[in-house]
């Protein structure tokens, strides 16, 4: 992106795709949607995460559908956190381009 990410941003872009896997009570994405509104690559990742979270949630449940969104979306989950680490962003199918469009 150009931009010079941080130990500290990847930090809290990481924080942001927790909350789906394995569904934790507290949804992580909050913290840097609340702490780094400012850093648009992690705002970006947070809000994608939020996105995830509501689709999994809303879904998730259904049985063999959600199952299968659930592995595809850990599969996704899995490529996102790589490129995470290396400072880029992996826009996800569905769950990236509803993002995109979130006002937060």
């Amino acid at each position: 992106m150009g931009e010079n990410i941080t130990g500290k941003d990847k930090f809290f872009a990481l924080l942001s795709y927790l909350a789906p896997f394995p569904f934790l009570v507290l949804p992580l994405w909050a913290i840097p949607l609340l702490l780094k509104r400012d850093n648009p690559w992690v705002l970006r990742h947070a809000k994608q995460g939020v996105i995830m979270f509501l689709i999994l949630l809303l879904f998730g449940w259904i049985p063999l559908f959600g199952w299968i969104l659930l592995a595809v979306f850990f599969i996704f989950w899995v490529i996102e956190l790589a490129e995470l680490f290396q400072g880029r962003f992996f826009k996800m199918p569905i769950a990236g381009t509803i993002s995109d469009k979130l006002k937060i």
